[in-house]
């Protein structure tokens, strides 16, 4: 039952973090029934990359960097298939980027860690980043008005707190059953299949490829215990992370209205994908350090 709770708070985290944050905006087909669809499966995901995690012994910002890794491959390689337009920079970019650095290394990793202090600091640097983020959308799309900005991103964005406190609650996770990960690997399994199918595009078949990495390091570095999961504090210390979206809400449409044509997101692409390609290579380069 841990397991499965876990899962679905990870899930809940990562929906918010790696569409909501990212998009900032409601689409104008927006509606609650695709949104919650769209969270069920990251749950699923998560529960893949929760699976590896606890089996491995990952630990700590890591394990939440590494399970991000997991999860991002597993959400664009098979659900939506994003990380074969522009190869291979989409292979870094939204995946390692976006769901291992952004969603799991600090929305998930450093949200549980340090004081009150630190993880305001976090928060301020966050709400700055996806400020800077959301100035590229006027290029795709028309920005809607300030209330709905505020709806969605803060109205979404309990989901991080709840998430949060679901993991605090559960504490550690001391086993991952091969039945409650079963099913999530068949269904996503199946998805890969069928677009491998249907587009007989080769470069699906990188994505086993690069899951089979992530598993060999993530046993690599385990310790093979139990996944200690932390904790947050008080409701009101995980309702922190609110002002991260906040400042977004807020700042964002002031940047719309200074820059209505939109700003490219490039910097912010290249400073994370960086960021997430050098982490990646520090746990490779202890990987392989731990096997000789």
């Amino acid at each position: 039952m841990r397991f499965l709770l876990a899962s679905m708070a990870l899930g809940m985290i990562g929906f918010y973090a790696s569409e909501a944050f990212f998009w900032a905006v409601p689409h104008a087909d927006f509606s609650l029934a695709d949104q919650a669809m769209t969270c069920v499966a990251y749950m699923l995901c998560a529960s893949v990359a929760l699976f590896v995690v606890v089996r491995a012994g990952v630990q700590g910002v890591t394990a939440a960097f590494l399970g991000g890794l997991i999860l991002g491959f597993l959400v664009e390689g098979a659900v939506v298939g994003t990380i074969y337009d522009a190869f291979p920079f989409q292979l870094v970019w939204t995946p390692v980027a976006w769901h291992g650095v952004i969603s799991g290394g600090v929305v998930l990793g450093l949200g549980r860690l340090g004081g009150v202090g630190r993880r305001v600091a976090v928060w301020l640097v966050l709400g700055i980043f996806g400020s800077l983020t959301a100035l590229y959308w006027p290029m795709e799309m028309a920005m809607p008005g300030r209330g709905a900005v505020f709806a969605y991103l803060l109205g979404l964005g309990l989901l991080v707190p709840l998430g949060h406190w679901m993991l605090d609650r559960i504490g550690q996770v001391e086993e991952a059953p091969v039945w409650a990960v079963a099913l999530p690997a068949v269904v996503l399994g199946a998805a890969w299949a069928v677009q491998c199918v249907a587009t007989l595009n080769p470069l699906r078949l990188v994505l086993p490829v690069i899951l089979g990495g992530l598993v060999w390091l993530a046993f690599r570095i385990g310790d093979r215990t139990p996944l200690r999961l932390g904790r947050v504090g008080p409701l009101w210390q995980q309702g922190l992370f609110l002002i991260a979206p906040l400042m977004v809400a807020v700042l964002a449409p002031m940047g719309w209205a200074a820059f209505p044509g939109g700003v490219g997101m490039w910097p912010m692409a290249i400073l994370t994908s960086a960021a997430g390609v050098v982490w990646l290579g520090r746990l490779v380069w202890r990987a392989v350090r731990a096997g000789m």
